[in-house]
């Protein structure tokens, strides 16, 4: 089932976000309206993170994101 557009539907808790091993502020996590069971989650790049190519992990209640997924950073 889509998940409507009408309302959102937060995380209970925020997971936590490593980009090259960098902890990344985490501002919300919510499912995606219109996709079934599709999280999306707004993060703001560290700082101190060079333009290039990422390794991003995130975590949340003993589950993390598959690795091998790549951030593209260019400031």
């Amino acid at each position: 089932m889509q998940v409507p557009a009408d309302a959102t539907y937060s995380t209970a808790i925020a997971p936590l976000v490593t980009v090259n091993g960098i902890s990344a502020t985490v501002h919300g996590a919510a499912l995606a309206p219109g996709y079934a069971g599709l999280y999306q989650i707004a993060i703001q790049v560290p700082p101190s993170l060079a333009d290039g190519d990422w390794p991003i992990i995130a975590t949340i209640g003993g589950a993390s994101s598959p690795s091998g997924v790549m951030l593209s950073v260019r400031r």
